[in-house]
């Protein structure tokens, strides 16, 4: 399977597939490896954009292809979340979590004392991590 193939498998909207592979052709001295663009349409569907209308604002492959959105900022905003992760479960989180207080790592002795810091100020604001369902 090659990689155009593999690209399109991953993507959703399966539309001129002609004109998709004669977009990748053209990219090609610019196109980063087929896994990076692979991930980067698996973080697209995560999106409202993708998601929304059953992914009727979805572009097309060769269209995608073509505006090398590969390299576009890709910000999902999912709060209390971070990397997949409740906010207080990773560090990112809980720096992140602080800023939005005011709080910042290296005003603190410790990150013990950081991390006790941001929680009582998410509990003080009615903001506890909720807990994850089990599907």
């Amino acid at each position: 399977m090659d990689d155009f193939d593999k690209f399109w498998i991953t993507y959703p909207k399966k539309r001129k597939k002609a004109d998709a592979r004669k977009a990748w052709i053209q990219k090609k001295s610019v196109r980063p490896p087929v896994e990076h663009i692979i991930s980067v349409v698996q973080a697209y569907c995560r999106t409202p954009d993708w998601i929304k209308n059953d992914g009727e604002f979805i572009p097309y492959p060769a269209t995608f292809i073509r505006a090398e959105q590969w390299d576009d900022e890709l910000e999902v905003k999912m709060p209390e979340v971070v990397n997949g992760k409740l906010w207080n479960e990773t560090a990112s989180g809980i720096e992140a979590k602080g800023k939005e207080f005011g709080l910042f790592v290296d005003k603190f002795n410790s990150w013990q004392h950081f991390r006790a810091s941001v929680e009582r100020a998410a509990e003080q604001a009615d903001e506890k991590p909720k807990l994850r369902s089990v599907a």
